[in-house]
């Protein structure tokens, strides 16, 4: 039978979803740092049209950005000296890894990976499976349907803006999930979450 947790109970439970929240924000304002420079960079920006494939790697001296123009793209964004992101809109694929900071947007039914990198940050919309591991900090918002996968990182914070499960593996105790819709999450004895 899976437990049930109200995070506005008690005052611990209090005191948990305020942290969850805090977290959950940071991570958001960084992806949306990020993303803001796409337009504003004199970093690279790299596009490819819809359906199409694109990258970019070792720009080692700053940030880098990819971004599809339209939907069904396959992305790869890594090896940068600061920061790495993608942003498409529905149906893509998209890798960021081996940078110090991550990002991706994607709008739904999108594939996202997130892996070897001190913080990653996500925003996706509905029916998206997103996956963050071998990581320290990973901060993701879904839409309804979607499938989140965290695998060996220090931090795993999720918002979930309607139904979603969420999986935790060896993530140090320290998987928060914020069901935004109902305030409620249920946990499984196989270390996953559910939102209603």
């Amino acid at each position: 039978m899976p437990s049930q947790r109200n995070h506005p109970g008690q005052d611990p439970a209090k005191h948990r979803s305020r942290r969850k929240r805090a977290i959950a924000v940071t991570a958001l304002v960084i992806l949306a740092g990020l993303l803001v420079a796409v337009s504003c960079s004199s970093q690279p920006t790299y596009s490819c049209g819809a359906g199409r494939p694109c990258s970019c790697q070792n720009e080692f001296s700053g940030e880098c950005y990819v971004g599809c123009n339209g939907d069904n793209c396959s992305m790869d964004c890594s090896q940068t000296g600061v920061s790495c992101g993608t942003i498409c809109g529905n149906g893509c694929n998209a890798t960021c890894h081996d940078t110090p900071q991550c990002s991706h947007s994607c709008g739904d039914h999108c594939t996202l990976d997130c892996y070897g990198t001190p913080v990653c940050g996500g925003i996706c919309g509905a029916d998206c499976q997103y996956t963050c591991h071998d990581l320290s900090t990973c901060g993701v918002r879904v839409g309804p349907g979607s499938t989140v996968t965290c695998r060996s990182v220090g931090e795993c914070n999720v918002e979930c803006e309607a139904a979603c499960t969420v999986t935790c593996q060896n993530a140090d105790n320290n998987c928060n999930i914020t069901c935004l819709a109902s305030n409620l999450s249920k946990k499984y004895p196989d270390g996953t979450y559910r939102c209603p």
